[in-house]
């Protein structure tokens, strides 16, 4: 399959990323001196827009690359849109970092089927849809509150 992406680097896909651990994952990766082609995912554009723009600025000297793609892990379609895009414009995945999750400690019990679907049914899903791209040495990294122990 020939893709518009032909760099070396490796593919890094980090879910959740505008904020939280997965932000801190994305901006190490860009600062560190590996270059990578890191995609920041998030459900608000505006903010993983936001993102990318406050991360590159931080470090202007960066190795690596960064893009944004739109990603609502209980959304299908939002789900086939990403895998259809990473098939386009990357060919394959290196490295998987699920991070999207929600938690919302006043309202946990009114919504937890919500909270069970989003950290977990939905990662499951979106983690199989991959698995076709992910590269031979590819790694998947699972990130989970401990709510999602539960």
């Amino acid at each position: 399959m020939e893709t518009q992406n032909q760099s070396k680097n490796r593919n890094v896909l980090v879910t959740g990323a505008n904020k939280g651990i997965g932000y801190a994952i994305v901006e190490a990766l860009f600062a560190g001196q590996t270059p990578y082609d890191i995609i920041l995912t998030s459900r608000d554009p505006q903010l993983g827009d936001q993102a990318i723009k406050e991360i590159m600025e931080k470090h202007p000297s960066s190795h690596s690359a960064l893009s944004y793609h739109q990603l609502n892990v209980n959304d299908e379609k939002s789900v086939q849109e990403l895998v259809t895009w990473l098939q386009k414009t990357h060919g394959k995945l290196d490295v998987l970092v699920t991070n999207a999750g929600i938690y919302d400690k006043d309202k946990a019990n009114e919504r937890r089927l919500e909270v069970l679907n989003t950290n977990y049914f939905s990662v499951v899903n979106l983690t199989q849809k991959l698995l076709s791209l992910l590269s031979n040495d590819g790694k998947i990294i699972m990130i989970s509150s401990g709510l999602g122990s539960l």
